[in-house]
């Protein structure tokens, strides 16, 4: 039985350290595991973070191009209501001269009819 208990007792310590260091490799993959997962996680961290940069970028460059085009429609408009303001004071003297021929011809036309009612009456 001496045998028998020498032999049990080898087995069970031989079954202890092979249970041992299978432990002790899963413990190592877990580690490493864990380490991978943190670096992906920093990886995908990055790469989400240089994503959003680089699509804030191109909103502001979107912005930017979107207030040069509004400036430039201002300047355009600033243009068109300076033309329209030239254009209406323009009309407005076109308006005037042609009242002033209209009462000159009026006034003509009355000289002319008192001339002719005068010649009439001579």
């Amino acid at each position: 039985t001496n045998k028998i208990d020498e032999f049990v007792n080898r087995v069970e310590e031989s079954e202890h350290v092979e249970l041992h260091n299978e432990l002790k490799l899963l413990k190592e993959t877990v580690t490493k595991l864990e380490e991978e997962e943190i670096e992906l996680s920093n990886a995908v961290t990055v790469e989400v973070e240089n994503d959003l940069v680089k699509d804030v970028n191109e909103k502001m460059t979107e912005k930017h191009n979107f207030k040069m085009e509004l400036d430039g429609n201002k300047e355009e408009l600033n243009q068109l209501q300076s033309e329209c303001a030239r254009q209406r004071d323009d009309i407005a003297d076109v308006v005037r001269r042609n009242n002033d021929i209209y009462k000159r011809l009026l006034m003509q036309i009355d000289d002319a009819k008192r001339q002719e009612k005068n010649a009439n009456e001579e």
